[in-house]
This record gives C-alpha cells, sequence and structure tokens, in this order.
C-alpha cells in the first residue's frame, strides 16, 4: 500500500480488479494510516506480468485470473496524471483560494472519500451535458428567471388584458413596439413582429427569416427566451411593468448566440467509465468477512476517552512548573448530555504536558444520539497572588487548589461516530483552536464551534487522546435506518412497551378530545416561536403524545414535535425517525427550521431537503444566503443539504454563481476553509463551463482590490482623488482586466467596456471605487458598482435578503410597495460589491439643495425635488404613488427589523419617486448611543417632509395619509403572518458570528415588533400605537438630522 502497509486479503480469482479494489479499500479501513490514502481513483494496481515486468492494470474491468500476478502479489501505485489534470487541479486551486494538494495533506480518510465521491459526480454530469440538445445547452449556460405572475399586482398595469414591449433588432437598426396578450410566448411574439415586416437575414441574401431562426433575449442581459411559456412569467417583463416601464427585448439568430460545445464537458480522466465487459463470476465472489460491528445500542458500558498529551504549548508561566487541565463534555444539538469532567496535569517542560488519563462520562454507548459531539479545551492554572483585576468568571477553585486563575489555551470538537457511522476507537490528534468572540462559549468548550480539525498543525498546540476500545477485534456501529425503522415499528405497534423500554411519557396524559388537543399545540407554537430553544417539559410531553394526531392534522407542528423527543432514549428516536417516513411534506417556509442547530439528525436533514425541491429557482435564490450558512453546522461533509445545493448549483449556473462566492467569501475564515473549499472543489469540477467566467471576475476583484489600496490612506480633495483614479484606470493592464467579465450582482449581464470617465472614488473611510461599464447591448443602461474593501458586507447581504423576502411576501399578498432592495455581495473578507441605484439622491443632498439654511426642517423640500424631476402632472402623480408605497414598505420594514442609524445620509430618493434605506450597519435594535443616551428615540422614520409628499401638500388628516397608515398596517400585518418564517431565517444566521447576531437574545427584538404571542386585533393595536409615536416624535429625527447636515458640512 502507498501508506507503507501490507494488507492481506482473501477473494477468489475471477473478481475483478474493480471490485478487488472496493474491498481492498474497506479492508485498510481498518488498519493504522488509512487516512493518509487519498481516495482510490487516485491508484492502479502494479503487479509483476509473466514477462517478469512491472505493469499497471489502468483497465480494472479485467479479472484477476486474467491478469496472474507474480506470487499473488499487487502494489498500490499513485496513478499517472496527465498534463491537463495538473492543470485542471491548479486552476481549481487558483480559482478557490487553497492549492488542492493541501487537501491530501490532511490525510483524513472524510475528505479523500468526499473528494472521490465529488469526481463521480464530475463525471456524471460530463456524461450528461454530452448528450444535451443545443436548447439546453443554452438554458444551462444561461439560465432565465421565471415566476408565476400575480395578476392582482398586474392588473393595475396590464389593459385589456395586454401589454405593450419594444423588440429590436441585433444592432438596434430596427424595432417594433408590439401590444401582447397576456397568454402569448416568446414565439408568439416572434411570429407577431415578423407578420408585420419581414426581415432579411442578410443585405446580400435577402431571405425572409422563419420564426424557428429567431431567438429573443433581454435588453443588456444574456438571458434568452426559450421557455415557450406566458412573456408574463419572466421575473424581467414582471419588474419592467410594475415599474411602469415597457420591456425591451433583442431578437438574435440563433447563430449569433455564445454557446460552449459539447466538448468542453471533459470527463474526469482518473474517473472514465468502466467497460461493460465484467467477469460474470465475480458476483459470487468469496471474500474474507470481518466479524460484523456490534451495535451500540448494545453497549451498556459508560463512554470513555484517555487524554495523553498537549504538545506544542506555548506556556506562560516564566520558567515556573506549568498547571494544566483538559475539560471534556458529551453534547448533542449543542445542548449537553452530561456533566462535564476534568483532568489536571503538572509538567515541567515549557512545551508539553502529559496526562495518560482516563475520562469516564456519565453516558452510555447505547445512549448516545448519532450525531454526539465530543467537546474538549485545555486551559492553564495559575494560582493567584492578590485578588486584584480578576473576574469570579475566570476563577477556579477546589480544596486543592484554592483561587486560581483559568487562562484558556484552545478548544476543539469532534463527532463521536466518524462519517460512516462507527464509533471511533483508537488515538487522535486534535489542533485546537484559538478562543475567538464570534464562537458562544459553555464554559470553556464551545459545542456551536466547528466540528472539522484546524488545519494550522504547525503553529498551534495539539492534544494527544484515545478512544476507549469496546471489543478487541469488533467495531462499534451506529445502528443504520433498516434497524431503525424495524425498531420503530414495532414500538409503534406496541402500545404496552413489552420490549423492555422504560416507562415512558405515553402514560401522563390521557387524551380525549382532538380539538382541544390541536388547540393546545397551536398554543405552545404560538408562545414558543422558531427561535426558543427550550421548551417547557409539560409542552414537549403534550406534543409527544400528540405526535400520531399532528400528523395527520397538523404537521406544521413537526419542528417542535422533534424538539419534543429525548434523543438519548433510543425507543423514542426510532419511532420519531419511523413515523418521520409517513409525515406528509411540509411547506419549505415551515421546513426551513429545520436547518437549524437544533435538528441534525441526517433523517431529518433527508426530510428537511425534500420539502425544499419543489422550490423553483428563483424562490430558491430567496434562501440561499441562510442554507448556504447553515452548511456550517453540520458535523460531515456529505450531507443531505450540500448535496441538494450542489445539485441545485451545477444544474443552474445563476444559482451556482452566487452559490460559489458566498463559499468563496468565507476561504478566509480558518473555521470553514477545509469544509468550504472541498464543496468548491466539487462544484469547479462538475461545472468546467463556468470556471472561465468565475476565473475572470476573480481577476477582475483582485484588480479593483489592487486599485483601490493606493487610495486608502490618500487625504487628497476628492476632484484630485478622481483623476488620480482614472490615470490608473485607462493604464493597459489594469484596462484589461476590468473589462468583460460578468458582472457579479447579475451573472446573465456583462461588464463590457470600463467608462473611466465616469469612475470616481468616494469619500467614506476606507475610499470605495464607484465603477462604471458598457454592457454587450449598444445603448443599454451602463452597469454602475460600488467596490467596498474594508467592509464587512455581510450584515447588508442579510438584511437585504430580508427585505427582498418581505417584499416577494407582500407581492404574494397582493401588495407592490416598490421596495428597491439592491443587490450586494461579499466576494473575499470584507471586500465586495455594491449595486449603485441609478438615478438616486440622498435625503441629505436634496435638503441641502431645496432649503441649505434650515434643510433638514423644511418639509416642502422632497415635493419640490420630485415636482422638478416629473414636470408633468400625470408624471408626479405617478412618483408620488411610487413614494407613498416605498416609503409605507421602508417604514414597516425598517420597524420589524430594528434598523438604527437612520440618518438624511442613509435614506434616499429615486427621480421616479422611490424612497430607499442604504447602509445597514446596525439592526435588530443595536440603536447608536452618546453619553448614554439613545439618538434614536422613534420605532421608524416618519418625518413632517414624507407626511407632506404622501398627503400632496396637505397634513396628517388627509385622505391620501389616513390611506398610507391603513397601508402600512396591512403591510405590518402580512410581515406578522410570516413571522415564524423571519425569525428562523435568523436564526439560522447566528453561526455567521455578525457583531450584532451572535446569540438567540439578539432575536428578541424581532419578537417584540412582530408580537406573535398576541391576538390578531391587539397587535394592530400595537402597530397603530408605534405608528402614532413615531410620527408624533419625528421632530426629534429632524432635530438628530439637522446636527448630522451640520457635521458633514464642516468636515
Amino acid at each position: 500500500m502507498p501508506n507503507g502497509l501490507l494488507i492481506p486479503i482473501q477473494t477468489e480469482p475471477h473478481i475483478t480488479l474493480v471490485e478487488l479494489k472496493t474491498d481492498l479499500w474497506e479492508e485498510a479501513s481498518h488498519y493504522p494510516l488509512f487516512g493518509a490514502l487519498q481516495d482510490r481513483g487516485a491508484y492502479v494496481f502494479q503487479c509483476i506480468n509473466q514477462s517478469g515486468r512491472k505493469q499497471d492494470l489502468t483497465d480494472e474491468s479485467y479479472a484477476l485470473s486474467d491478469v496472474r500476478p507474480f506470487v499473488n502479489l499487487l502494489r498500490v501505485v499513485p496513478r499517472k496524471e496527465t498534463c491537463s489534470d495538473k492543470v485542471l487541479d491548479a486552476e481549481i486551486g487558483l480559482l478557490i483560494g487553497r492549492e488542492l494538494h493541501q487537501f491530501h495533506s490532511l490525510k483524513n480518510s472524510e475528505v479523500n472519500d468526499f473528494r472521490w465521491q465529488g469526481k463521480q459526480l464530475a463525471n456524471e454530469l460530463a456524461v450528461h451535458r454530452e448528450n444535451l440538445s443545443w436548447k439546453e445547452r443554452v438554458l444551462s449556460q444561461h439560465p432565465i428567471r421565471l415566476l408565476p405572475p400575480s395578476f392582482n399586482l398586474l392588473r393595475s398595469v396590464v389593459q385589456q388584458d395586454s401589454f405593450v414591449v419594444l423588440v429590436q433588432f441585433q444592432g438596434g437598426k430596427m424595432a417594433f413596439t408590439m401590444s401582447v396578450k397576456l397568454g402569448s410566448t416568446p414565439t408568439d411574439l416572434i411570429c407577431l413582429v415578423l407578420s408585420k415586416k419581414p426581415v432579411a437575414n442578410s443585405s446580400t441574401h435577402p431571405v425572409p427569416l422563419k420564426p424557428e431562426d429567431l431567438v429573443l433575449k433581454f435588453y443588456g442581459l444574456e438571458e434568452y427566451l426559450l421557455e415557450e411559456v406566458p412573456l408574463i412569467h419572466y421575473v424581467h417583463i414582471q419588474e419592467s411593468l410594475l415599474a411602469h416601464e415597457t420591456p425591451i427585448l433583442v431578437a438574435r439568430h440563433i447563430d449569433s448566440i455564445n454557446v460552449a460545445p459539447p466538448g468542453i464537458y471533459c470527463r474526469v480522466p482518473d474517473m472514465e467509465e468502466l467497460p461493460s465487459r465484467l467477469s460474470s463470476s465475480s458476483s459470487g465472489t468469496l471474500r474474507r468477512k470481518r466479524p460484523p460491528p456490534i451495535l451500540s445500542w448494545d453497549v451498556s458500558a459508560f463512554f470513555t476517552i484517555k487524554i495523553h498529551s498537549l504538545t506544542k504549548l506555548t506556556a506562560t508561566s516564566g520558567g515556573q512548573s506549568l498547571m494544566v487541565g483538559a475539560t471534556g463534555g458529551v453534547y448533542h444539538a449543542g445542548e449537553s448530555l452530561c456533566e462535564q469532567e476534568k483532568a489536571l496535569s503538572t509538567s515541567s517542560s515549557p512545551d508539553e504536558v502529559k496526562w495518560e488519563e482516563e475520562i469516564c462520562f456519565c453516558i452510555k454507548v447505547s445512549d448516545l444520539p448519532r450525531m454526539a459531539t465530543l467537546c474538549l479545551a485545555v486551559y492553564e492554572l495559575q494560582k493567584l497572588k492578590s485578588r486584584s483585576n480578576i473576574s469570579d468568571s475566570s476563577l477556579y477553585s477546589s480544596d486543592s487548589l484554592p483561587r486560581t486563575q483559568v487562562l484558556p489555551i484552545g478548544w476543539v470538537n469532534t463527532p463521536i461516530f466518524d462519517f460512516r457511522g462507527m464509533l471511533k476507537k483508537g488515538v487522535a490528534s486534535l489542533p485546537l483552536w484559538p478562543y475567538s468572540l464570534d464562537v458562544p462559549r459553555d464554559g470553556l468548550l464551545c459545542p456551536s464551534g466547528t466540528n472539522f480539525l484546524n488545519p494550522n498543525v504547525e503553529n498551534l498546540p495539539v492534544l494527544t487522546m484515545s478512544f476507549a476500545k469496546y471489543d478487541p477485534d469488533r467495531g462499534i456501529q451506529y445502528p443504520p435506518l433498516d434497524k431503525i425503522f424495524m425498531e420503530g415499528k414495532q414500538e409503534m405497534d406496541s402500545p404496552s412497551r413489552t420490549n423492555g423500554a422504560p416507562l415512558n411519557r405515553d402514560c401522563i396524559l390521557d387524551v380525549k378530545d382532538e380539538n382541544d388537543v390541536l388547540e393546545r399545540v397551536r398554543a405552545i407554537i404560538q408562545s414558543s416561536p422558531a427561535i426558543d430553544g427550550d421548551l417547557h417539559t409539560q409542552d414537549k410531553d403534550d406534543l409527544w403524545i400528540s405526535r400520531q394526531l399532528l400528523k395527520e392534522k397538523l404537521p406544521d407542528a413537526l419542528p417542535k414535535l422533534l424538539r419534543s423527543v429525548e434523543w438519548t432514549n433510543r425507543w423514542e428516536v426510532c419511532e420519531m425517525l419511523t413515523l418521520l417516513q409517513e409525515w406528509p411534506l411540509i411547506p419549505a417556509e415551515s421546513a426551513l427550521e429545520l436547518f437549524s442547530g437544533y435538528f441534525l439528525e441526517p433523517r431529518i436533514r433527508e426530510y428537511a431537503v425534500d420539502c425544499l425541491k419543489s422550490l423553483s429557482d428563483e424562490e430558491l435564490f430567496l434562501y440561499l444566503l441562510h442554507l448556504i450558512c447553515s452548511l456550517r453546522q453540520e458535523l460531515y461533509l456529505h450531507n443531505s443539504l450540500a448535496d441538494f445545493l450542489l445539485d441545485r448549483a451545477l444544474k443552474n449556473k445563476r444559482i451556482g454563481h452566487f452559490f460559489f462566492w458566498l463559499l468563496r467569501s468565507e476561504m478566509g475564515n480558518p473555521h470553514l476553509k477545509i469544509v468550504f473549499g472541498l464543496y468548491l472543489e466539487v462544484y469547479c469540477r462538475g461545472s468546467a463551463d463556468h470556471m472561465n467566467d468565475l476565473s475572470g471576475l476573480a481577476n477582475a476583484v483582485t484588480e479593483c482590490q489592487r486599485v483601490n489600496l493606493q487610495f486608502c490612506s490618500c487625504k487628497e480633495p476628492r476632484e484630485k482623488l478622481r483623476f488620480l483614479l482614472q490615470d490608473i484606470l485607462s493604464q493597459g493592464s489594469c484596462l484589461s482586466r476590468l473589462s468583460s467579465f460578468l458582472n457579479p450582482l447579475e451573472p446573465s449581464a456583462r461588464c463590457e467596456k470600463l467608462l473611466v470617465q465616469k469612475c470616481k472614488v468616494m469619500n467614506s473611510k476606507n475610499r470605495p471605487l464607484w465603477l462604471v461599464w458598457s454592457t454587450s447591448d449598444m445603448g443599454a443602461p451602463p452597469i454602475q458598482l460600488i467596490f467596498k474593501n474594508g467592509d464587512d458586507l455581510r450584515q447588508d447581504m442579510l438584511t437585504i435578503h430580508a427585505l427582498r423576502l418581505m417584499d416577494r411576501l407582500w407581492k404574494h399578498a397582493g401588495l407592490d410597495l416598490r421596495l428597491s432592495p439592491y443587490s450586494c455581495l461579499g466576494m473575499d473578507f470584507r471586500l465586495g460589491f455594491i449595486e449603485v441605484v441609478p438615478q438616486s439622491e440622498t435625503l441629505a443632498n436634496i435638503q441641502k439643495e431645496k432649503a441649505p439654511v434650515r434643510s433638514a426642517f423644511s418639509k416642502a423640500a422632497l415635493l419640490s425635488w420630485l415636482r422638478d424631476h416629473n414636470p408633468r402632472e400625470e408624471d408626479l402623480e405617478t412618483a408620488i404613488q411610487e413614494f407613498t408605497l416605498s416609503c409605507a414598505g421602508y417604514s414597516v420594514a425598517t420597524y420589524v427589523l430594528g434598523i438604527a442609524d437612520r440618518h438624511s445620509d442613509n435614506i434616499m430618493l429615486r427621480s421616479n419617486g422611490q424612497l430607499f434605506h442604504i447602509d445597514f450597519g446596525h439592526i435588530l435594535g443595536h440603536f447608536k448611543e452618546k453619553f448614554g443616551i439613545r439618538r434614536e428615540r422613534v420605532p421608524f422614520v416618519l418625518t413632517k417632509d414624507f407626511v407632506y409628499v404622501v398627503g400632496r401638500g396637505s397634513g396628517r388628516t388627509s385622505q391620501e395619509f389616513q390611506a398610507f397608515q391603513t397601508l402600512c398596517e396591512k403591510a405590518y400585518m402580512v410581515l406578522r403572518c410570516h413571522g415564524n418564517l423571519l425569525l428562523s431565517l435568523f436564526s439560522l444566521m447566528l453561526p455567521l458570528g455578525l457583531p450584532e447576531l451572535t446569540s438567540p437574545k439578539d432575536l428578541e427584538y424581532l419578537k417584540d415588533t412582530l408580537v406573535l404571542h398576541l391576538s390578531h386585533q391587539d397587535a394592530l393595536q400595537h402597530f397603530r400605537t408605534k405608528f402614532s409615536e413615531a410620527l408624533n416624535n419625528s421632530w426629534k429625527v429632524l432635530v438628530n438630522w439637522y446636527t448630522h447636515n451640520l457635521a458633514k458640512s464642516t468636515t
């Protein structure tokens, strides 16, 4: 073997080499140094043939009897890499920010197995894509966005069941304005255009075009209308109509569409399909059978480990003997299953400590859940000489060690069962993680921290420990699903519990009236929203007793029922997982809660993924950020959620684009760079045609960063900085790297030519760059992006996703509140792009322009500015309507989300009347304070100039303003109906470690604003009170704005 071992294996002569290799790898997994092996696809057998020469057996369909190796000895050697292998690996490593050989250097069997399966997936996709039709290849590389339309919303902009579109022909030399019916398809529109005026396909060969010669695409985008569905189902059509704009389409000849040929989907060289010629006799192979593993349920011993030593320790005792402690705990889904245990040791060595001490936890192996985790921490103890400057929380005290200060050294978590479901055994070396503020602690342990090992083994302390062996010859396995289902069926069919299980909770309550039970369960759900960790014991009992009734009458209560399961009770686990087999699929909105850290069982995750499979790509995009964040909590690389996301990303390049960058932006996080790097490798191998686009964008990001760094410390005037930037951007190499790449925020568009004269350096602290590009269609609106370096964009991304979700919920309820949730995407650590909303200005600039003296106190400034940009009376009325709708939407959204720091430079207004908010650095009620006094003392911003615009120049008593308040109330009640969804999505983001979202306590603000515990009428009255408070105290906002504008004018 490549790891130096000689492994005997008993088999029959007619077994094929591929089957022999499978058996060999299974056998090798029980030997030492298995982690040093790569996946089996990286190796081939080598033998001494009958001619006495070495021979690599690359065709593994041959039988062993055909090969006839000398003295029955085979050697496993690395497969010879081709040049294309090395090039592909190098390109992937450069793109994801981690060289692939570093994954192999981990010598981790789970990593090797995952990479093997990733290569299999890539090969299967390559085979599939080779057989795609031209249309399927275009749709694969240029995915479309479809969404069922809300005709209640479109009724106001669609006249007589028809709407107007503008169709241009390539080059824009001809254009036709057409009225089409709601049911018209792309082909219908093409036929309509050609019937009005046939178009020749060449000036020299005036042959009329046929409908099948043309395809429509959106103006400025590489999105082709190839699906024969009504035009109104295309997202861009809907967005244009709702914005009172005419949709613009471009007709192109099918031969002009750039589509990658089938050959680009090359198969992974070491994963070629095996020839179909397999020896039939191999099916009855006689292999040496290892004794079957023992089921963990049958092991009554207590779970035990042994702490051996700690190396590479950096001492703080200054030459004195070290006193070092190790503490451990067993956790499941972040909850402790037993008391923590400690071991102490004293060492005179400054860099090594030895314990050789067993730790026995007060939990039996038979009671360990499948996803149980061992959490360990190491700390140094120092005796105190005085009481000064030492907090009680950092003290350790016992009879033998009174008043000793604890100095944490590091922590580590590891699953107790491996990825195959086998109880870990033998020695393990665990590099410790240093403590950080973004990882919550339970004492010294970090149960919510990563379960993957720290790859930085050279520079950090390493804890050596071992798992106990409970049988000298046989491994311990967590029962497989078929065993669990068999036990569960017996449990469900045996109410007397004669199988030896302890008396359970079915005896506690006698259920007679199912309506009373359902009411009781609904009350539990309403009083305990998604983010609440613990349920009362009585509530758990009531839920568990009602499980069969809930399955039939209230399946959406599944998350709460699962929280009531005692995961250390095998009988309840079996019954619950068996019941889950029959449980109806619940809506995705409810299933999202199952991706929180409370539900780690693989079967639960599989069920949750099944509930998401019906989501369209547009719907999935709303939750993509949250689902990727949930990947952080998975214990194993191979899991249902990762499989689902990879599958959808590889099938839709738009989803794949954001999937890639959401992972890539976290590669600077040491806790994630192994896990996310492996997912990125699988994506790149399975999406070869996307890699060139991703590499071009990555190069552009690097160039933007290089340019930005030249201005970070500049104190020059803004105009001089603009000239300096334009001079740098005009240089050939820079201009080349910043041209012709995917728009990072809208991958169906390309940033073609950089418009240097429109670029500038912004005046913020980190000197963001305002960059402008032309698109592929002549005359199309330019692409305007702000590149930020040094700012954490994750909280902005979270808030904007929440606004986008609210916009979708409102539209689904028949309310279009004209939100402008601009795009924002982090591309690397504290680095990314923000979309520029065109034709917009900050309220501060508008106020200073219209009322330079009294600035913030002018109630007519906004209406006057809108009148200037909309001189026609009907345009002004439309703009006021846009303002009213958007003001209502953002008023409710900022209140519910607790968006703070709302000064006049963080609120903007478009010339078409749309109001929108930017810069979400403070959310969930984290309001700024000065000298202990809150700066913002209103629930949301509703100043007199807003009221003046809404009321068309009248006050709050106007009919228009009363309609505005009613609109706000409707919007609030819609969000409240989906309150659990909002709470679930924010709770999924807890692992992100944002400064203002680190624990469930940070979500108390959402509970307070949504008041889910109140009745419908009481909640409405609650919001009316907040609305009045915002209106009556708006003068406080104006004072703050005046102070802000004054401070800004003096800097």
